[in-house]
């Protein structure tokens, strides 16, 4: 999946087209790690106390009107209209509530994660309507209680988006995911290095390691990604991709 990376959105957009007609990716990836929306909720809780937050919350306008979410979703837009029925799908990443409560400095249980959640919600269906077909959900279904997860889910279902889930979890002291390898996506959590679809009919996807392709030559680099393909047509990159990897291990 080739991803969009942070600036003027039709500008990033209308460059990709080059990058596109040379890697020929199944999927345009916008948005990775879903900081765009704790970056908004963030702004519009502002300095609010943990007692306060969940009014302010409450009170906050939709979520797609925030300028970074804003961003994103013309991103989104403009692709799917350069694109709109040939070409590669447009996957946008979204935090799930949990995660994203856990980025304000919430604890994932909190009520401020049913609020986020009901938030999302909404931003699903802006998201629908820009034009998106798939959403990659950044989230750790074992945190909080599972009603928490069911506004997100349930607006995702109603409209027809495949739904691609990566798992978050909490890292360990070590930096390090518990029990398994993985890859940063912030601060709070990271992703294992496995990714699989609620809906039935997303495409099968793995995630990739950044770390495991610097500094390496074509070979190796091909070998992780032939690893990776092996347990997904759709291949994620937890991070930006570094630059020195050779081109010909991206192309296919």
């Amino acid at each position: 999946a080739a991803a969009l990376r942070d600036g003027d959105p039709m500008q990033r957009a209308y460059a990709l087209r080059e990058a596109v007609s040379v890697a020929r990716p199944d999927v345009l990836l916008v948005g990775w790690g879903g900081h765009a929306q704790t970056a908004a909720l963030a702004e519009l809780a502002g300095e609010a106390s943990d007692d306060d937050l969940v009014d302010v919350l409450y009170d906050a306008p939709p979520l797609a009107q925030a300028a970074p979410v804003a961003a994103l979703l013309e991103a989104v837009s403009v692709l799917a209209g350069i694109y709109p029925a040939t070409g590669p799908r447009v996957a946008v990443v979204l935090r799930g509530p949990c995660s994203t409560a856990v980025g304000l400095g919430c604890a994932a249980g909190d009520e401020a994660a049913d609020v986020i959640s009901d938030a999302l919600a909404a931003l699903v269906r802006a998201v629908a309507d820009a034009g998106a077909g798939i959403v990659v959900l950044v989230e750790d279904l074992a945190a909080g209680e599972a009603a928490v997860h069911a506004p997100v889910l349930r607006a995702l279902e109603h409209l027809g988006l495949d739904v691609v889930v990566v798992e978050a979890y909490a890292e360990e002291a070590d930096g390090g995911p518990p029990g398994g390898a993985g890859a940063g996506a912030g601060a709070e959590t990271s992703v294992r290095a496995v990714a699989w679809d609620l809906t039935g009919s997303a495409p099968p996807a793995a995630v990739v390691d950044p770390g495991v392709l610097a500094g390496v030559d074509a070979a190796v680099a091909v070998e992780a990604l032939r690893a990776a393909a092996a347990h997904g047509t759709l291949v994620l990159c937890a991070g930006q991709v570094p630059a020195d990897v050779p081109l010909e291990a991206l192309v296919p």
